[in-house]
């Protein structure tokens, strides 16, 4: 993940670990991402054995990582028009798969999981048997799993049985090793059960009592605006941007209840903070 710090000269404990692998596991794969490195960097980074990418990227970041020999992951922010005509102009289903990243709990309940992103690159215009192909067997193959991925004599039996695949991609039965392990028609007989962790999980994290004089930003100006650099959050791609706002000052706090802005607070589990303004 720290793929800036990687492609240059170091003594990193993650560059030993790459060097090792390259030397007596060549064969392993081995995942990653590199948001924005082209041309030379991104060579560098493919040297080190890294060559899967999973994150977000330009049309012309995913064609260097092709025509690199990389392997390209797509999730859900990387759906996007021309990138899926491209893989499709151009037959590259064996070198890309559908993927998920940072499936919250309520999302993967309430609209999916894999399915969805499958289901969202169809309604693109993706072919539907090749999207499908994308999200078993190409990335079966990528992860070295050759006992899945197809059904097939002598493979393991994960599938699904669709309703109408014509239309939507939603599961009626799940099948784990042959064996049916979700009906929707049953979705709430399953039983559940509370799962307890251990004593001393529960005693892991030890920080302050957090009051409301915590989320006050200090400034020394006691009247007046102040410039703040904030993090301007973007909904259709991943990456930040610095942003400059105005905002004003009372009694030696910034007033970013009023500004239009967010405030982040990161508590760190032994008793450290530091706060940032979000803009969205």
């Amino acid at each position: 993940m720290n793929y800036r710090e990687i492609i240059r000269e170091n003594h990193l404990e993650i560059t030993k670990f790459l060097d090792y692998l390259r030397q007596e596991h060549p064969g392993y794969v081995i995942e990653g991402h590199c948001p924005s490195l082209v041309d030379l960097d991104l060579a560098k980074f493919l040297y080190l054995g890294i060559n899967g990418d999973h994150t977000e990227h330009t049309l012309e970041e995913v064609k260097q990582r092709i025509e690199n020999g990389m392997f390209f992951e797509i999730q859900d922010k990387m759906l996007k028009p021309e990138v899926l005509s491209y893989i499709c102009e151009n037959h590259l289903f064996e070198y890309c798969s559908f993927v998920t990243d940072d499936t919250m709990a309520d999302v993967l309940y309430e609209q999916g999981h894999l399915n969805t992103v499958v289901q969202k690159a169809i309604e693109m215009g993706f072919p539907k048997e090749q999207a499908i192909y994308c999200a078993t067997y190409t990335p079966c193959q990528r992860m070295h799993f050759y006992d899945r991925g197809v059904i097939a004599p002598g493979k393991l039996a994960d599938f699904i049985l669709l309703k109408n695949p014509a239309k939507l991609l939603e599961p009626e039965t799940v099948f784990k090793n042959g064996i049916s392990i979700y009906k929707k028609e049953d979705r709430q007989a399953f039983p559940v059960e509370p799962y307890a962790f251990p004593e001393d999980f529960y005693h892991s994290v030890s920080i302050p009592e957090v009051t409301l004089s915590d989320f006050d930003v200090k400034v020394p100006v006691e009247e007046g605006e102040v410039t703040v650099r904030a993090m301007e959050v973007h909904p259709d791609r991943t990456q930040t941007t610095e942003k400059l706002v105005t905002m004003q000052v009372k009694e030696h706090k910034i007033c970013w209840q009023e500004s239009g802005c967010l405030l982040a607070m990161v508590l760190e589990r032994h008793g450290k903070m530091e706060i940032s303004v979000m803009d969205f």
